[in-house]
């Protein structure tokens, strides 16, 4: 072999060794960041499943407030978002707690809209034909007399299909389950304007006129109270339902007539009927004046039984509004034309404290709002946390000084949920209900009071 051989072979062995080193290095380096990124990862991974996921009630913001939020930058909207998390927790999580639970019942916390009769009436007063929808109470006994509810649909909902009329009362069982399923709620269906009369003043050949005719016929059918029927309807069942106080007020116990219009001239007549009116103060379809003029109109007559409810800033969507708030069915039931003359009613909560007597502490009416948290790793609903106003706060804290060591009862309408005792004050506005709803049960609890606590403000 010549030197020549020689070193070439000798770079070739350099060469294929430089490669392995080089390739050994590439190795080293790729499983070093593999192990390092798997290694944060799962430290990212612990940090999530301590995490909290906030779910807060929808709070109504003012205009500045809104403004203000828009100037923020991204990175100031992940701060408060952060900050929101950890003030969650830290009261979540807070030792020694004022109550110790002692029993956890057995409870649905559920609404659902029930079935509604489909029926066809055909008016042999008129010869009209219109379809309808009919809700029964709950558990019908023709031994007891039941309230009545004639419901007046929109332009929006004309038509035959006996259907889509029923899409915006069907929010009262939605909400109000307990109270509206109490009832009969009838529903008919116009092909046309709500007209009461065709020819002649005082005919009732028109569709409304139908409406009140299928009214007369549920009530002559079934058990129904005559000092408890009731009149509501929505912009165009709102300008029929002014016209059926105007003309035939001596049926109705009371009216609630929704961004709809009356006459003036009737005012006389409206002066004596339970009438709450609702309606949003930006409406573009039916402007709120209307309203406004019929309020004004049965004041200056001296009626001291018609209320004014003026949504601020709300559009024509009054409804979403009046028949979500549990209140309007509290204050609609309780009209008696027989019993009741001066339009008393009281509010029936959702939620309530009960001391050891049986008496109520607090309940939905002390409270400014709820959220809930949900653990990310086990998925399923931690804590619910009420916010208690002021008045709320005290009650409590006097009747956890007063209780002596006896249970209290935390209620959802009539279902019991829990028991406790209260060990030491609450030392923040917060009432928390830890471990106790799951991810079934929670959601008409929270639906229901976060609704409340919105409208309220």
């Amino acid at each position: 072999m010549n030197n020549r051989d020689g070193r070439s072979k000798i770079t070739a062995i350099t060469a294929v060794v430089l490669c392995i080193l080089i390739l050994a290095v590439v190795v080293f380096i790729f499983f070093s960041l593999k192990t390092l990124l798997s290694k944060q990862k799962k430290v990212e991974t612990q940090d999530e499943n301590k995490n909290i996921l906030i779910h807060k009630s929808q709070y109504e913001e003012t205009e500045s407030s809104k403004a203000k939020k828009s100037t923020d930058s991204s990175t100031g909207k992940e701060m408060k978002q952060n900050a929101d998390i950890d003030s969650y927790e830290s009261k979540s999580t807070e030792k020694p707690r004022p109550e110790n639970v002692t029993k956890v019942f057995d409870f649905t916390c559920k609404f659902e809209i029930p079935l509604a009769k489909k029926e066809i009436f055909k008016d042999t007063q008129n010869g009209n034909t219109i379809p309808y929808r009919l809700f029964v109470p709950k558990n019908y006994d023709s031994s007891k007399r039941y309230p009545v509810i004639l419901y007046l649909h929109g332009a929006g909902e004309i038509g035959t299909d006996n259907e889509k009329h029923i899409s915006y009362i069907s929010k009262l069982f939605e909400y109000s389950n307990d109270l509206a399923e109490k009832a009969f709620i009838v529903c008919p269906q116009t092909y046309e304007w709500w007209s009461l009369d065709e020819r002649y003043n005082g005919d009732q050949r028109g569709p409304l006129g139908s409406a009140l005719h299928l009214l007369k016929k549920i009530m002559q059918t079934y058990s129904c109270d005559n000092n408890r029927v009731y009149v509501t309807g929505i912009s165009m069942g709102g300008f029929a339902t002014w016209d059926l106080l105007q003309y035939y007020g001596d049926i109705f116990a009371a009216g609630i007539p929704i961004c709809g219009g009356g006459d003036p001239y009737f005012a006389d007549s409206l002066k004596d009927i339970p009438i709450r009116i609702y309606h949003g103060t930006e409406d573009p379809t039916v402007s709120f004046l209307d309203s406004d003029e019929m309020y004004n109109a049965i004041i200056n007559a001296g009626g001291e039984k018609v209320e004014m409810i003026a949504l601020e800033g709300v559009g024509h969507n009054a409804w979403d509004y009046a028949y979500v708030d549990r209140d309007t069915l509290c204050w609609l039931f309780a009209q008696d034309k027989l019993s009741n003359p001066t339009c008393q009613y009281e509010y029936i909560p959702y939620f309530k404290i009960f001391d050891s007597n049986g008496k109520t502490v607090v309940s939905d009416e002390d409270l400014d709002g709820i959220y809930y948290g949900e653990s990310y790793e086990e998925k399923r609903i931690v804590t619910v946390d009420l916010i208690l106003n002021s008045t709320g706060k005290n009650k409590l804290n006097n009747a956890y000084l007063s209780s002596c060591g006896k249970e209290f009862i935390v209620y959802w309408l009539n279902e019991k949920i829990y028991a406790f005792t209260a060990n030491t004050q609450l030392t923040t506005n917060t009432f928390s209900i830890i471990d106790v709803f799951d991810n079934s049960t929670v959601k008409c609890f929270y639906k229901t009071i976060n609704k409340t606590c919105s409208i309220r403000r």
